[in-house]
């Protein structure tokens, strides 16, 4: 009954008359929102007049904002904290402005170490009668997080199968937030008024999921939209320019956003970066650099902590083997091992070698360096890990060691590369004058000069004696932070409409080709009449047959490529038609933006063979010139996949790719641009 729309007389029987049936309308879609099932009626175009039952629900909830607009923010704060001295860091009044308002969506920005957390602890600490659900996807993260509500007597649950007593806090991963489980708790919440808000704690990770990783992060969106309660997310890690790539993908509009921004760099960090020329040097210097460290006298008692950070897990266990240290990767063991693992590291001090999977989850104060070897991934995977360091505030250090011979770093620095790739191959330049400006212009939006004297010196201004005055700091504070980057959301919305006029012409594509044949359009086009490839209206068929034999047997060559499962990426469409499943009759979207699909039974591709007609054509018989060529290769690298400059058109065609809202693999992208010459042709 919930999912069924009213209006439609035979969900609701054939015996009754128009006046009972209305009358049933309206009292059944009085109680579905109640339930917060999420149905409606629209009358005339408009949603008809809010129910009493949501009134209510929506009364309760700003009574307590109303209350706890009236705390005392920064008493409640040293209560909290046991501390007469402690006051307000960071952005962190102006997000708990924001949330006591109740604004939504809340998007903070914090340098990491900021303490963003406090943004939902506070308020659980103040009103406790509501409850906030925190979406963490680091296990390590969430058993951290409940450590310290403990610590700070806030009650806190963490997620399980089994049943949950409500709390202020309840902490859950992104995979079970999706359950329908828990979409049934949270639908009990709604309906005995206590749910005050989501937060989604490090939400950098959503650009970071795909249907191959974490797809769950994905749904998460369209599950947020139809709650109707506040929503705030926290990170350290999101520029400027991928803003717009954030709210799109969790389907939240932009308009109504609070956008509450800090700086990333931290002062506390000294930034370096060691050249080597192999990747067997960057090990060796890696162990010196470790070695040096834990000679040296940071204050702090016992040995100080040290994370060298690899890519690779075989890599990470040789360096451990050669450190006599512990290893952290996602394979060392089971949860509590893991745990474990780091606990002794903890309690011992030293290094400890480990992958990714040590990264955002951390929370420890004292740990006085972070050494890469090799190069990261990205500038954001940098920032998250290199902020691992220092949490305390005081003096530390952030050391990338990288091999310019090397295979990866050859490609990085001169070959095109992705913006994500291309940042991080720029930090490690000797030429751009000092780290920060890459970190702040990059991950802030903002130009700035050298470092300054109270922040730690990079290597880069140490050597060139660099240091600076300080010059007026940008105000982060306020939250218009959205004016102070407008070049970069500029650029971010530009980029966004050009995807957005891409898909659109891929789609209008479809539509021609698919009543017409490729064939007679190119060979006949004076004389030609609207057919669809191949049926008794094509004259090759009937005039040329050995002509026609050549053009199919290069269409099922095209199809042949398609249909290898190892040769094309999971998800990439629908492996009848190759189509985006979005824009394929056969296929369903399981709930509304959810980005999941199911089939219809009985339904068929609307748009079968197309575009293995037109490419298979063009390929036997046409020649991509290299400025058409050079656009495939750039609209597929914008869609965050690497291929070489010298990859053939048929190597491209079996590449997966995120085309603005829609799965799909490069055959998309290769059949548009050779639409789009036919078309000018």
């Amino acid at each position: 009954m919930a999912g069924m729309i009213y209006g439609r007389e035979i969900q609701q029987g054939t015996t009754g008359v128009a006046a009972q049936q209305e009358k049933y309308r309206r009292v059944s879609t009085s109680w579905h929102r109640f339930f917060n099932f999420g149905s409606q009626d629209i009358v005339s175009g408009r949603r008809v007049t809010e129910s009493l039952f949501s009134v209510a629900r929506s009364t309760v909830r700003e009574k307590r904002l109303q209350r706890l607009r009236q705390v005392d923010l920064l008493g409640r704060l040293q209560q909290l904290l046991r501390n007469p001295q402690a006051n307000f860091r960071g952005n962190q009044k102006d997000a708990l402005d924001a949330v006591i308002r109740g604004f939504s969506p809340v998007l903070q920005i914090t340098r990491t170490g900021g303490g963003k957390s406090l943004t939902f602890l506070l308020p659980s600490y103040c009103s406790n009668d509501g409850t906030t659900i925190v979406v963490v996807p680091f296990v390590a993260l969430q058993d951290d997080l409940q450590k310290r509500c403990i610590s700070l007597s806030i009650r806190c649950e963490i997620w399980s199968t089994g049943e949950i007593q409500t709390a202020p806090i309840i902490l859950i991963t992104p995979e079970s937030f999706t359950t329908k489980r828990f979409r049934d708790f949270l639908n009990r919440l709604a309906v005995r008024q206590q749910l005050d808000r989501i937060v989604l704690d490090e939400c950098h990770t959503v650009l970071d999921s795909s249907y191959d990783f974490r797809p769950q992060l994905r749904t998460i969106g369209g599950i947020l939209q139809s709650l109707g309660t506040q929503l705030v997310f926290l990170t350290a890690t999101l520029p400027p320019r991928d803003e717009e790539e954030f709210f799109t993908t969790l389907y939240l509009d932009r308009a109504k956003a609070v956008v509450i921004r800090q700086p990333t760099t931290r002062p506390n960090i000294q930034y370096g970066v060691r050249e080597v020329t192999s990747a067997e040097e960057e090990d060796l210097e890696g162990v010196e650099i470790v070695k040096a460290g834990l000679a040296e006298s940071w204050d702090t008692a016992g040995l100080p902590k040290i994370i060298i950070y690899c890519q690779r897990i075989d890599r990470a266990e040789e360096l451990a083997e050669q450190l006599n240290c512990g290893v952290y990767h996602s394979k060392v063991g089971t949860t509590a091992e893991k745990s474990r693992i780091v606990e002794d590291w903890v309690a011992l001090g030293g290094p400890i070698v480990a992958t990714a999977a040590l990264g955002a989850g951390v929370d420890i104060s004292d740990i006085r360096g972070v050494v890469h070897i090799g190069l990261p991934k990205s500038l954001r995977d940098f920032v998250q890990e290199s902020g691992r360091s220092g949490r305390d505030g005081f003096r530390s250090a952030s050391i990338v060691v990288f091999a310019r011979s090397s295979t990866t770093a050859t490609e990085a620095i001169s070959k095109w590369v992705s913006p994500e790739k291309e940042d991080i191959t720029e930090y490690v330049r000797k030429s751009i004058g000092c780290r920060r400006t890459i970190l702040s212009r990059v991950m802030d939006g903002v130009d700035r000069g050298s470092c300054q004297e109270e922040e730690e010196a990079c290597d880069l201004c140490t050597k060139g004696q660099l240091l600076v005055e300080p010059s007026p700091e940008p105000d982060f504070e306020q939250v218009g932070i959205r004016d102070s980057i407008t070049w970069a959301v500029g650029e971010s919305l530009e980029r966004n409409r050009q995807v957005a006029r891409e898909t659109e012409d891929f789609i209008r594509r479809l539509r021609f080709w698919k009543d017409n044949c490729v064939v007679c359009y190119h060979d006949q086009p004076k004389l030609y009449k609207s057919h669809p490839f191949g049926n008794g209206d094509c004259q090759l068929v009937a005039h040329n047959q050995s002509e026609w034999d050549r053009i199919l047997e290069k269409v099922q060559e095209v199809q042949k490529i398609l249909r290898s499962r190892k040769e094309i990426g999971r998800y990439t469409g629908c492996y009848y038609c190759f189509i985006p499943q979005r824009e394929c009759s056969r296929w369903v979207e399981q709930e509304r933006d959810s980005g999941s699909f199911t089939l219809v039974p009985g339904g068929e591709c609307c748009y079968m063979g197309v575009m293995e007609a037109v490419v298979g054509f063009f390929l036997l018989f046409g020649r991509l010139r290299d400025r058409d060529s050079a656009l495939v290769k750039a609209i597929i690298r914008r869609c965050g996949q690497w291929v070489e400059d010298g990859a053939t058109i048929e190597e491209l065609l079996r590449v997966r790719i995120k085309w603005g809202k829609l799965e799909a693999s490069g055959v998309c992208v290769v059949f548009s641009i050779i639409a789009s010459i036919l078309e000018r042709d």
